[in-house]
């Protein structure tokens, strides 16, 4: 079993193949450019290395956030097209899983994105599996209901290698395509309506 993922919701995108459950090569982006630019190479990368190409993949794997809004489509669309050319299934997993599965899945923790001016995205395990979200809402608050003994995990970007090792969990679950995980109304969106309101009174 041949997996490719792509990961682009936070500022270090990256890329990665695993083959039978092993995870072979890994590729990340350090550079400050638009993953537009840097995700497709990446993967590039790690097939060339491998000696393979991407038809030769038995199902792809990608990252549908939150974070990044542009990152994430980016991730999505590239992820689809290839999909889509190859006939295979696309396994969408949410950038709060693949941290979690970075961390070594806990039992009971609890996984946050920061949103930016307090807010945060947030997903609950209790006993290993997801109890409550993904939501968005304030950090404070998700902080605040924390139970005794419950791993804090944030900080951190996703990385490749965790979403295939997320996905391998999940190969019965793949699709035709992946879609963004949006949480929450995009800045500009907030911005839009913000105005709208002010304008309105």
């Amino acid at each position: 079993m041949r997996l490719i993922g792509l990961v682009s919701s936070a500022k270090v995108a990256s890329a990665a193949l695993m083959v039978d459950g092993t995870v072979v090569k890994e590729a990340f982006s350090l550079e400050q450019r638009r993953h537009s630019e840097t995700l497709l190479p990446l993967l590039d990368e790690i097939l060339t290395q491998a000696g393979m190409e991407p038809n030769e993949a038995d199902a792809f794997a990608v990252d549908i956030g939150p974070g990044s809004f542009t990152g994430v489509r980016i991730g999505t669309a590239s992820i689809n097209a290839l999909a889509h050319a190859f006939n295979k299934p696309v396994i969408g997993i949410s950038a709060l899983e693949i941290l979690y599965e970075q961390a070594g899945c806990p039992e009971d923790a609890l996984v946050l994105i920061d949103g930016g001016s307090g807010r945060a995205y947030g997903l609950r395990y209790e006993n290993g599996a997801i109890s409550n979200g993904p939501a968005a809402g304030m950090r404070e608050d998700f902080t605040r209901s924390m139970g005794e003994g419950t791993v804090l995990i944030e900080g951190k970007d996703p990385t490749a290698s965790a979403l295939l090792l997320a996905a391998a969990k999940r190969l019965d679950q793949g699709q035709e395509a992946a879609y963004p995980a949006y949480l929450a109304p995009s800045q500009a969106e907030r911005l839009y309506e913000q105005r709208k309101q002010e304008a309105g009174k």
